[in-house]
């Protein structure tokens, strides 16, 4: 909640979030898989002036199928600070302690988030009131239902948010399983760290597509909603909608969707709301590759930390491309550069669809040499420096394969730099194929021309003869071939 409204307000306000770190897409996965949500606050009340790092929030998880198995798991962690406080809690708190059902550690942030009041020009700043949001993976310590608690989280609880009542100490567990007997899914997960008061945040969750008849969850983790101060501010009100749609049950009902209530864990969680929905049709047409979520506030200052988004989606194949970066390469020479194509899946990509390409720049050349039978490579007939090379195969899931090129390095170009950009798709495949992690689509890598010559050893491989039968048993003699 906020105090002292008309001290604290302008005369101008913006419809979207306040500064802080944008919420934006950081994980994804594919597969037969759902998610499950845990966590708690560790405020009882006012708590001005009280010890929270003395204090233990535990909760039971029992939602995990059985026979489930963890693919993923992130803890999200909030708490008030004051920069300049003398006396109080004047950092952020990026190592607490993290209990599940196979031991504690201390768990350090990967990512820390911060913001503070009124970082935005409409309204009046104030750099003592600041928040801190912590991120960790957490996949080693979760595997099972059972008891996960968290404790030594440190914030501040003097003023100025014991006088705002914006005091926040809480965590939140996400954890991404799969089991047999879900749909296939993607389920992107979009975090960050800001906040919306008399105004509203509008995200664009992305990254699927949508199957044919859809169905998943939505769910978030916002902090600092209260259970009594849903009142419109500036036109707005509380509200959550997917495509214009309402997410609303009978705990978290509409104007009051940031209430201090958690209907994943179905309790009452003071200044933390983990919320989620089933989504369906209805709220997500069949062949969408994006949506649409609003978040909005009156006169209750909510955070919102994450988004997690699960939908039916059509087959996935995550291509990536890489290959390793040249000390140098010698004008007037010919050379081989080795590229490792993989499919990290889940499903296979069919023959013929898996298509690499790249646009030479000027200085050098292709020879029209390509050392895999695997692959047909073809110059573009129009410009030649355009390669297109398709894989002749199935690439299964989890298989790599390699491509050798041949160039030739122009002469006179010592001294400069040839920048070569590479690419992966399916696009070439009989039936549509996502790609749920574009951004290993492509590698990038600049190579200096010199006038001597450089070894290059990128192009080396290494093969095995198994001198004990074509069968590879465990015992058997291998034989390693390295060829530079």
């Amino acid at each position: 909640m906020r105090l002292g409204l008309m001290i604290l307000l302008g005369c101008t306000y913006t419809s979207n979030a306040l500064a802080g770190t944008a919420v934006s897409l950081r994980e994804s996965y594919a597969g037969n898989l759902s998610f499950e949500l845990t966590g708690g606050s560790l405020l009882d009340g006012n708590n001005c002036g009280d010890d929270i790092s003395s204090r233990t929030s535990s909760e039971t998880l029992n939602s995990l199928p059985f026979g489930a198995a963890v693919k993923s798991a992130w803890l999200y962690w909030a708490g008030s600070y004051n920069p300049n406080s003398n006396t109080g809690v004047n950092t952020v708190d990026s190592n607490i302690t993290f209990t599940s059902p196979n031991g504690s550690r201390n768990v350090i942030a990967s990512s820390m988030y911060t913001t503070s009041w009124g970082e935005d020009s409409s309204d009046t700043a104030d750099p003592d009131e600041a928040y801190f949001n912590g991120k960790a993976d957490v996949t080693n310590y979760v595997s099972s239902n059972g008891t996960y608690s968290v404790s030594n989280l440190s914030v501040h609880t003097a003023d100025p948010q014991c006088g705002f009542g914006t005091i926040i100490a809480g965590w939140a567990l996400v954890i991404i399983y799969e089991d047999d007997s879900e749909p296939f899914r993607v389920l992107n997960i979009f975090d960050g760290f800001t906040y919306y008061y008399g105004s509203q945040l509008a995200l664009t969750p992305d990254n699927f597509t949508a199957s044919s008849i859809p169905s998943g969850k939505h769910a978030h983790i916002t902090w600092e909603g209260d259970q009594n101060n849903s009142g419109e501010l500036r036109g707005f009100t509380e509200s959550l909608k997917l495509n214009g749609i309402d997410l609303t049950d009978t705990n978290n009902p509409t104007d009051n969707q940031f209430n201090s209530y958690s209907n994943s864990i179905e309790d009452t969680t003071p200044g933390l709301d983990i919320d989620e929905y089933d989504i369906d049709s209805f709220h997500i047409p069949s062949g969408s590759t994006s949506a649409t979520t609003t978040y909005s506030s009156g006169g209750d200052m909510v955070f919102l930390t994450a988004e997690i988004f699960s939908i039916t989606n059509i087959p996935v194949a995550d291509l990536s491309v890489t290959t390793s970066d040249p000390t140098g390469w010698q004008q007037g020479s010919t050379v081989t550069k080795k590229y490792t194509i993989s499919n990290n899946g889940p499903n296979d990509v069919p023959t013929d669809s898996v298509r690499f390409t790249t646009t030479l720049p000027t200085g050098v050349s292709f020879t029209g040499t390509q050392g895999d039978s695997d692959w047909t490579c073809s110059p573009n007939p129009n410009t030649g420096q355009t390669i297109s090379c398709i894989y002749n195969n199935k690439l299964r899931s989890g298989w790599s394969n390699y491509l050798d090129l041949s160039f030739i390095v122009d002469n006179g170009i010592a001294g400069s730099e040839l920048t070569i950009d590479v690419t992966v798709d399916h696009d070439l495949a009989p039936y549509d194929i996502f790609d749920n992690q574009a951004d290993n689509d492509n590698y990038e890598y600049t190579v200096p021309v010199l006038t001597t010559a450089i070894t290059d050893l990128s192009a080396s491989s290494k093969t095995y003869t198994n001198l004990s039968g074509d069968l590879l048993l465990a015992g058997d003699t291998l034989q390693y071939t390295i060829t530079i």
